[in-house]
C-alpha cells in the first residue's frame, strides 16, 4: 500500500514540475494587461484580486488572534523584570 502511495506521489511531483511552466503561464500579469487593452476581465485577473483579497483577510484575522493571545497572556502571567547585564 505503502509503495502505491509513493509512486502516486513521485508522479504528481513529477507532473507539476513539469507542467510549471505552462501553469505560470495562464497566471502572468502580460495575460491582464492585454486582456485590459481588449477590454475583457481575463481569468488571471480574477485569480490575483482573489490572492490580494484572501491575504489581506488572513492578515487581518491574524493581526486580531495576536491581539487576543497577547492580552491572554498579559493577564494570566506575572512578568518579572528582567536583570540588564
Amino acid at each position: 500500500m505503502t509503495e502505491k502511495r509513493t509512486s502516486a506521489k513521485r508522479l504528481i511531483l513529477l507532473s507539476s514540475l513539469l507542467l510549471t511552466p505552462a501553469t505560470l503561464n495562464f497566471f502572468s500579469p502580460v495575460l491582464i494587461i492585454a486582456a485590459g487593452f481588449e477590454g475583457i476581465a481575463g481569468g488571471a485577473f480574477f485569480i490575483w484580486t482573489g490572492v490580494f483579497a484572501t491575504s489581506l483577510a488572513e492578515t487581518k484575522m491574524e493581526q486580531d488572534m495576536l491581539k487576543k493571545v497577547a492580552a491572554y497572556f498579559a493577564k494570566r502571567v506575572k512578568l518579572k523584570r528582567v536583570r540588564r547585564i
